[in-house]
């Protein structure tokens, strides 16, 4: 498609030259031409001529349909040859117009639809042809949080029930990813070449960064939230805010509004990064931060003390190890009750 254009384009000029040549034609060689094609008879001299017009084929065919569009021949096949010299002679400027403003709105439309489909082939091509893509993913009960290293050297952590595609050429040229679901980036530095994620509805822009991006399609809504450096974070109708370390990005269910947070918990990212910081945090702040970063159900007591204080760090240590320190320091009994849920209360 691509190659057919400058085709398309080199007709149009040789059709445009073409009509102005016809400026040339003398009213006599009009007249033979408007007898010819109303098939009347002609002498030697005029079938002489005709053979000479018709001996270059492509120039005679273009004649007959400009001599045709000019004398509306198409719908009468009999000319009246003076009518049509007089309407040639006293309307070349209108013609002229009426020709060239449509060629050129044409080729500008042209030239644009053609852009907008490349666009549109290398989107999907890059994003949809599986064979020439990448996926990694877990399943909605795999809470392993599985970290993949990407051919730039960037590193991508995965929540559970989520996934990312990128092309096999990824690192090279582009860095895209398309993610669904939950994943911690840490971005390599490049600043010849962006690194995009791809949600269904936003997307986020770095150069080298390390940052969390919440898009589950069952989640209200899309949430950024930055651990260092700086992200451009965009709504699919181009709204755009900048956020930076410590700041988080959200953007409404409704796609309509982008906002800042001036803050927000850094235990949020636990999940990803293992690392948890409890500075005088009641129990039910210590409950919502472990339940986010192992997935799990935390239930407490109606006879434990909520208001307990705990004031603790940990890095990437195990959920029991947590617990021991916490039971040890609150004077609290953690049960497992099912496979994923777990009940604090006070120590018999």
């Amino acid at each position: 498609m691509v190659s057919s254009l400058p085709l398309a384009f080199k007709g149009f000029v040789q059709l445009n030259c073409h009509i102005r040549k016809m400026d040339t034609v003398k009213k006599e060689n009009w007249n033979i031409i408007a007898a010819y094609l109303a098939n009347e008879e002609l002498d030697e001299e005029a079938l002489e001529l005709i053979g000479q017009l018709k001996a270059n084929p492509d120039e005679w065919e273009k004649t007959v349909a400009f001599f045709n569009a000019t004398t509306d021949a198409a719908r009468m096949r009999r000319f009246d040859a003076d009518k049509a010299w007089e309407k040639f002679q006293t309307k070349p400027a209108q013609t002229a117009k009426k020709r060239s403003m449509p060629l050129y709105r044409f080729m500008v439309k042209y030239a644009a639809a053609v852009a907008l489909l490349l666009v549109a082939s290398v989107l999907f091509w890059y994003f949809f042809n599986t064979q020439d893509s990448i996926t990694y993913a877990t399943a909605a009960n795999d809470f392993s949080h599985p970290v993949y290293e990407l051919g730039d050297g960037s590193r991508v952590t995965l929540n559970h029930g989520s996934s990312i595609e990128l092309s096999s050429r990824f690192g090279k040229k582009i860095r895209e990813i398309k993610l669904t679901g939950e994943a911690y980036f840490e971005v390599a530095p490049d600043q010849n070449c962006p690194f995009i994620v791809h949600t269904y509805n936003a997307e986020i822009e770095v150069l080298g960064t390390a940052f969390n991006v919440n898009a589950y399609s069952n989640v209200k809504n899309v949430e950024v939230a930055v651990n260092h450096g700086k992200v451009q974070f965009r709504s699919a109708n181009n709204d755009a805010i900048y956020l930076e370390k410590g700041e988080k990005g959200i953007l409404t269910h409704d796609y309509k509004k982008l906002t800042k947070m001036a803050s927000f918990d850094l235990n949020e990212l636990a999940w990803a990064t293992g690392y948890i910081e409890f500075n005088a945090a009641n129990l039910n702040e210590v409950a919502r931060t472990l339940e986010n970063a192992f997935n799990i159900k935390m239930n407490i007591d109606e006879e434990v003390d909520t208001m307990l204080m705990l004031t603790a760090s940990f890095t990437r240590q195990d959920i029991d190890y947590i617990f021991e320190v916490a039971g040890i320091t609150l004077d609290l009994d953690i049960e497992q009750t099912n496979r994923r849920v777990y009940l604090l209360k006070n120590k018999k």
